[in-house]
């Protein structure tokens, strides 16, 4: 049926079948016709699994879940500089503590005090 709802250009429906059926392969073909929040979080959390940090990234973005975009850039991409981004423009106290912990890990105490 998901290939019916595909053809019929119903594409968060056709995505949501493909993810029932795990079929990832179909709903990355999907994504960028997709709306739905909570398609974007589901490929994002199997990107993840998969180790495909930067199509995850992209698909917690796409689902708003900043605080998840700001951690799979400070623990698997290593680009404090976009999660900082995020921060600033999301403007998420969790996210701030996030990236403050990331640079005091580092000790760059300098970044780590710095307003978001």
């Amino acid at each position: 049926s998901a290939f019916l709802y595909e053809k019929a250009q119903s594409w968060d429906k056709a995505a949501a079948m493909f993810i029932k059926t795990k079929n990832w392969t179909k709903v990355g073909e999907l994504i960028d016709r997709v709306t739905s929040p909570k398609i974007f979080s589901q490929f994002a959390k199997a990107k993840e699994a998969d180790g495909k940090y930067r199509e995850a990234g992209r698909a917690y973005e796409a689902a708003k879940d900043y605080d998840s975009v700001i951690r799979v850039n400070l623990t698997y991409l290593q680009n404090p500089d976009e999660a900082v981004r995020v921060v600033r423009e999301t403007q998420s106290v969790e996210g701030a503590k996030m990236v403050a912990n990331f640079f005091q890990k580092l000790g760059d105490y300098g970044r780590s005090e710095e307003r978001f």
